[in-house]
């Protein structure tokens, strides 16, 4: 249904992508003054994809009709028309300033080519990182990737403005494409490629990934991460996006978000277009996560006499009271048992102990489970005035569970740092406290399944930090009793 709806609606909009005014003046003038070499020329084009269609379909209409390979490369095209043809072909291509007067829609066409730069700098690095040296073909084949959605955006702008208002107002909307459209921007990018007789290697990138090539395959990811980079970095779909660059790439999370950053930063640097807005622009960078920490805090206690795995108890009231029983009990011990007893019997993916200082200014990790040694957790660090929601959290014992449905209603109370260092909309926190006085904050999330946190799983977390905070003042008391 999706692909004859896609050729019903082609039909009725019928026409081409215009080349960017600055990158069409540019190559113009460089053919006029006749001493830039071929190559100059085609680095230029290879930044716009109005003027890379054209030169690609002008090649391959014909070698596809001799049944010859078609140009895979903007050079290779190049090579094969010659400096006369291409010459024309460029004074013949109508721009953006003259194919839209509509101020939206322009410059929404430029902020998805930024998006495709973006992507093309993310690819440089996935390619590196897989030891690939020659990727002309597979830049090329980036470049063009988004052309369905950006067709959509020119030839129909006033549906196009729908689908996008909704989509930042609900970025995880995976069929939002199909509910506006009737189809998908992955038919409309084939069938385009079909009848513009685009290389090969852009064709089998639309394939679903378990068919896909290498190269294809990195073509995939980048331009998925680029696309969800444009929503925003500390959303659901951007998440799973850097979980699978991470597998593909064989690398950790915590590396393979490194190599990221620094890419949109490259983008964002080298960017000539002008109206846009970098995707680096909305990441927001963790001041530390380069420098070591100044002075590492001790951990929280193991246990030793008292071995609470093996207190042969399932529910955290019975592991407290059964620990509680020993002499040697103590409140390093009694916030392991907690930390463990979320880690491994509730099956939360990372555990997050936040303290307050002592001049209840600051609040920084202290422990954790489920942290690799690279994690951002375990530098994390918020001055409490900044801290938001979590400042809240801290007045009386109480707790906060986020997921998909929520997350964008709190988004905006949450510290920056926080959200860039969690990276995840599925997490639960609640304060804990030793009688009136806050001690810190629990964090827990599902960043590895995916799975959404239900009511009883979120109901089982606040009844675990309760009976902490009641074996703590219990221990506090005892502690008194037994000094006086």
């Amino acid at each position: 249904m999706s692909e004859k709806n896609t050729r019903v609606w082609l039909e009725d909009h019928n026409g081409q992508i215009p080349a960017i005014d600055d990158f069409h003046q540019q190559v113009i003038e460089m053919l006029e003054e006749g001493i830039a070499p071929l190559k100059d020329i085609a680095d230029i084009i290879m930044l716009d994809p109005g003027m890379s269609i054209a030169l690609l379909q002008k090649t391959n209409a014909r070698l596809k009709k001799s049944r010859r390979p078609v140009a895979d490369t903007i050079h290779t095209a190049m090579g094969m028309l010659g400096l006369p043809a291409i010459t024309k072909l460029i004074h013949q291509l109508a721009t953006l300033g003259n194919f839209s007067s509509n101020k939206a829609t322009s410059d929404r066409f430029r902020q998805l080519l930024s998006q495709s730069h973006h992507a093309i700098a993310q690819l440089n690095i996935y390619a590196k990182l897989q030891g690939l040296q020659r990727i002309d073909d597979t830049r090329t084949a980036m470049l063009l990737h988004n052309i369905g959605e950006m067709y959509a955006c020119l030839h129909d702008p006033d549906k196009y403005q729908s689908y996008h208002r909704q989509l930042y107002s609900k970025p995880d909307q995976s069929d939002l494409v199909s509910q506006v459209f009737g189809f998908d921007f992955l038919h409309l990018g084939i069938l385009l490629s079909q009848q513009w007789a685009l290389p090969d290697l852009l064709i089998e990138s639309y394939k679903s990934q378990k068919n896909q090539s290498r190269k294809s395959s990195l073509i995939h990811l980048a331009g998925e991460l680029a696309k969800q980079a444009e929503l925003g970095w500390y959303h659901k779909s951007m998440l799973l996006a850097q979980i699978n660059c991470a597998s593909f790439l064989n690398l950790t999370t915590i590396n393979t978000r490194q190599h990221i950053q620094s890419a949109a930063l490259a983008a964002a640097k080298k960017s000539t277009i002008s109206g846009i807005f970098p995707a680096a622009a909305r990441l927001i960078l963790l001041p530390d996560i380069d420098r070591p920490a100044v002075v590492k805090k001790p951990a929280v206690e193991k246990p030793q006499s008292v071995e609470v795995q093996s207190l042969g108890v399932q529910s955290i009231g019975a592991q407290m009271k059964a620990l509680l029983q020993s002499s040697k009990a103590t409140q390093s011990l009694i916030i392991n048992l907690l930390l463990n007893y979320l880690f491994k019997d509730m099956g939360f993916s990372r555990v997050v102990l936040m303290t307050l200082s002592s001049d209840r200014k600051t609040l920084e990790t202290r422990t954790g489970k489920g942290l690799d040694e690279g994690s951002s957790f375990l530098k994390l660090q918020l001055q409490i005035a900044n801290a938001g929601l979590l400042k809240s959290l801290l007045l009386k014992p109480q707790a906060l569970c986020l997921n998909a449905s929520n997350y964008r209603k709190y988004e905006s109370s949450l510290p920056g740092i926080f959200k860039a260092t969690c990276l995840c909309d599925n997490f639960a926190l609640m304060s804990i406290f030793i009688g009136n006085k806050p001690i810190g904050l629990i964090y827990c999330d599902r960043s590895v399944s995916g799975k959404a946190i239900d009511k009883a799983t979120y109901d089982e977390f606040k009844t675990s930090i309760m009976t902490t905070s009641k074996a703590l003042v219990f221990l506090a008391k005892r502690n008194t009793q037994s000094a006086a």
